[in-house]
């Protein structure tokens, strides 16, 4: 709901707003850089991005950045079935 509006009142189409919800959830404070390596980490081309990246929480908290970054210097998602319980390694 929230991307949708700032998208209307940026001028941005949905289309151009990379979401990755319905794939991770909501990841919280990890939410801006796993989706830019869930579209970019396997892009190898070296292309230049431009991102208008907007975060946003509880309490009405935000912030708002516009940056330039290489799509080459983005690394893939790595998938792993190990997971910490309670400080040791599973």
């Amino acid at each position: 709901m929230i991307l949708k509006r700032v998208g209307k009142k940026t001028g941005f189409p949905i289309e151009k707003i990379p979401i990755s919800m319905k794939r991770f959830g909501n990841t919280s404070s990890s939410s801006i850089p796993l989706t830019l390596v869930d579209i970019y980490g396997d892009n190898k081309a070296d292309t230049e991005i431009s991102a208008l990246c907007c975060g946003f929480g509880v309490g009405l908290s935000w912030a708002t950045v516009g940056f330039k970054l290489n799509s080459s210097d983005i690394l893939p998602l790595v998938h792993t079935d190990e997971y910490y319980s309670d400080g040791v390694l599973s």
